[in-house]
């Protein structure tokens, strides 16, 4: 019995002591590989409630979206996004940040190609991604993005496009 518990013993010495003979290299390698790839097709669904009144071209309304949702690469994420009518003919141009749950710190940022007509709402307008924070700092990609809005001050959205990090 005495045997066995030496051998064993032993065998978890020599396993514990070889462990430090991994290169600093390779650990930071593999702790590299966990964060994923570095991107592709993008597409993402988010909801939640807007305020505002992007409908009036008059006025310079404004409109602000926020909500909850998923994205691929950002996965389970917050979104908050404003349209601002940059003149009294209805040409609205905007940005957008998701934020990771998740880790907060992980966020992508990007800006709403202006388009004239009110409201923002039902429009298919086109996005660039300009950067981010965390693992999606140097981000960039483009797609499409449409908002739809209820009576009840809520709306649903989707993206479709790339996202390169």
């Amino acid at each position: 019995m005495h045997r066995w518990t030496a051998l064993v013993f032993v065998l978890c010495l020599v396993g514990c002591s070889s462990a430090s003979t991994l290169p600093a290299q390779r650990i930071h390698e593999i702790s590299q590989a966990k964060i994923g790839g570095s991107g592709g097709s993008f597409s993402g669904s988010y909801s939640g409630t807007w305020t505002g009144d992007g409908s009036d071209c008059t006025a310079h309304g404004d409109f602000h979206f926020s909500g909850n949702g998923s994205g691929l690469f950002i996965h389970h994420s917050t979104e908050s996004g404003l349209f601002l009518n940059g003149d009294f003919g209805c040409s609205f141009g905007g940005s957008v940040r998701l934020t990771s749950k998740f880790n907060p710190a992980n966020t992508i940022t990007a800006n709403l190609a202006p388009f004239r007509g009110a409201p923002p709402c039902g429009n298919l307008i086109g996005y660039g991604i300009t950067g981010g924070t965390g693992k999606f700092a140097h981000a960039s990609g483009k797609g499409r993005f449409k908002l739809i809005c209820n009576n009840d001050k809520t709306y649903t959205n989707s993206w479709s496009g790339t996202l390169n990090f």
